[in-house]
């Protein structure tokens, strides 16, 4: 039990490091570079953020090894780290033909792309963290690296240093420190012996995570990289710094779900209970969308400063676009534990796909706003997953109707403040 507060007070501080950290560096970096490098570090952010839509086994690790008296071995981490890294290396290419070559050089990109090895080669070890209880290690583990990334552009600001290669250098610098870090806590716990135990049924949920993770990226990066592409580089920082700072409000679904799952894995008893604390979540979630609906520009302004005034509409509309997706966190955890990941799958494909379809019609037919809609169809899988699991919810079915009768209204009264 002592070991179990203590992780509750890790999480919490790595919520709060992520906090003070992010928040308090993005107002320098939107006043300290230029409007070019100010696009240039929010497609690098959204990068660090990309690749935990790649942390697919991880799941299925705690799934598997959380209800059995054995070590995860070093051979399983580096198989499935294998694994990972060639089904998901080609992604790359497009991303940068596309949204990154106009920005930097092939060989920054190369650095990236070095991160994102580095970042695959933590999550095992993090897996192992998991398994053995010390979620909150992981999480702050994770909340260091990133943090690290926004010091380093606000020490770029400091010493007068615009070089691009050095953005794409940072991030990389900052995975291989937390994947060193990571391998050194996770240690103890490792099986060092030679022999492989993953079976079959491992990577073929793995596999079905995979595939979830793939429409998980559309719907968590399509519109930031469709914006990227298609509005000029002064929106694209905006939106995309915007998009980081409002997304934070889903860290407590996140490190909630994360906290939690092992346990519901083990008590099936606590989902309902669990599930409750997903919509107290994002009914908070969406007051907050109400006071940026009133007073976003003055805050924003304050914050920020006055370069992003022009949008600041879309505040409000983000906050209740995460929102609707902060359901999907508790959902999500919930369907796995109940070993449903096929529906998942289905659930987060058809999301992504739909919402992808849409996603360039509605941009010629509304402009940004028809992004925005595109977005909200994109984040949907959390409403499919309540609604299947309504017969557990129980009760809590008036709760979940209510709040969605709220997020239609006030999306809809927050378009209207975009104007594009």
């Amino acid at each position: 039990m002592k070991n179990d507060g203590n992780q509750k007070y890790l999480l919490l501080g790595s919520v709060v490091l992520s906090a003070i950290i992010g928040l308090g560096a993005l107002p320098i970096i939107t006043r300290g570079f230029d409007v070019f490098e100010l696009a240039l570090v929010s497609l690098i952010l959204l990068f660090n953020g990309m690749f935990g839509v790649f942390d697919f086994f991880r799941p299925v690790y705690i799934s598997t090894f959380s209800l059995l008296d054995r070590k995860i071995g070093i051979w399983d981490i580096v198989l499935s780290s294998f694994v990972v890294i060639m089904f998901t290396w080609p992604i790359f290419i497009p991303i940068y033909i596309y949204v990154f070559s106009d920005y930097i050089s092939i060989a920054s990109y190369t650095a990236v792309f070095g991160a994102y090895v580095c970042f695959v080669g933590s999550t095992g070890f993090w897996a192992v963290l998991d398994v053995n209880g010390k979620v909150g290690l992981t999480a702050l583990l994770r909340s260091v690296g990133t943090s690290f990334v926004y010091l380093t552009f606000v020490g770029f600001i400091a010493i007068q240093n615009t070089a691009t290669e050095s953005f794409s250098i940072a991030l990389l610098g900052s995975q291989f420190f937390i994947l060193f870090v990571s391998a050194i806590y996770a240690f103890p716990c490792l099986d060092l012996g030679w022999k492989i135990k993953l079976e079959k049924k491992f990577f073929k949920q793995g596999l079905l995570t995979l595939l979830q993770n793939n429409s998980k990226m559309i719907i968590d990066f399509a519109d930031r990289l469709f914006v990227s592409k298609m509005f000029p580089a002064s929106l694209v920082g905006v939106y995309n710094i915007f998009y980081d700072v409002s997304s934070k409000s889903n860290m407590p679904s996140q490190l909630s779900s994360t906290y939690y799952y092992p346990k519901i894995c083990r008590n099936k008893d606590a989902l309902p209970s669990f599930l409750l604390k997903g919509l107290i979540i994002s009914f908070s979630i969406l007051l907050c969308s109400l006071l940026f609906l009133f007073f976003g520009k003055e805050l924003l302004n304050f914050y920020f400063g006055n370069k992003v005034l022009e949008y600041s509409g879309l505040f409000a509309s983000m906050l209740v676009i995460w929102s609707v997706f902060s359901l999907a966190f508790f959902s999500q955890s919930a369907l796995r534990s109940m070993g449903e990941y096929g529906w998942l799958l289905g659930s987060f494909s058809i999301a992504a796909v739909a919402g992808i379809i849409l996603l360039y019609p509605l941009y010629i037919l509304f402009g940004l706003s028809g992004v925005f809609i595109s977005v909200v169809v994109m984040k949907s899988p959390g409403l499919y997953g309540y609604w299947k699991l309504k017969n557990i919810i129980g009760r809590y079915n008036i709760l979940f109707l209510f709040l969605l009768i709220m997020q239609v209204t006030i999306f809809v009264i927050s378009l209207r403040n975009i104007g594009m």
